[in-house]
């Protein structure tokens, strides 16, 4: 089991993010004490995963997550190399299942990490001042009856095409 972060954290958790505000520019104090409110900050063996549960089906560039998914919205470990990201993101997986993210498309030691973890990319997005990124999950053979596989499909179909990015990333 997991430890959620509480309030008592909030220093701690933040101070970690903050050493990654070239990724998280965003992340700012008042956010990361309301995530921890709303219980969705898992805090780690100095390992930091910001999440949400979807309520409804939601677009994440031109991949869309079903309701139930599970989106991580950071991950930051306080101490790169020591294996805790793995064991505490790998835990989250076994625990959800079904989950999601987004990564910038340059960073490629994260992209690696992730696939390492059992990540599989599935589309891509675009953030403001064209930024791109890659939409990642876990579970890739999620069931086939629903309409949301016909449309993800032919999306992974003409990414598979481009194997710079499929394959050689963190090579």
């Amino acid at each position: 089991m997991l430890n959620l972060a509480t309030q008592d954290n909030l220093k701690d958790v933040y101070k970690i993010l903050y050493t990654y505000k070239n990724i998280f520019p965003h992340v700012r104090n008042d956010f990361v004490k309301h995530m921890i409110d709303s219980q969705s900050v898992i805090y780690d063996s100095g390992v930091v995963i910001i999440f949400k549960k979807y309520k409804r089906r939601t677009r994440i560039g031109n991949y869309i997550a079903n309701k139930d998914d599970w989106v991580i919205k950071q991950i930051a470990n306080q101490s790169l190399g020591n294996g805790n990201a793995s064991k505490v993101i790998s835990a989250f997986i076994d625990e959800n299942k079904h989950v999601v993210l987004s990564v910038r498309k340059n960073n490629e030691r994260a992209i690696a990490f992730y696939k390492k973890n059992g990540f599989r990319v599935v589309g891509t997005v675009t953030w403001r001042n064209d930024i791109d990124g890659l939409v990642m999950r876990t579970d890739v053979n999620f069931p086939s009856s629903s309409t949301h596989d016909v449309k993800v499909w032919p999306i992974m179909k003409d990414l598979a095409s481009d194997n710079d990015l499929f394959w050689n990333i963190g090579k």
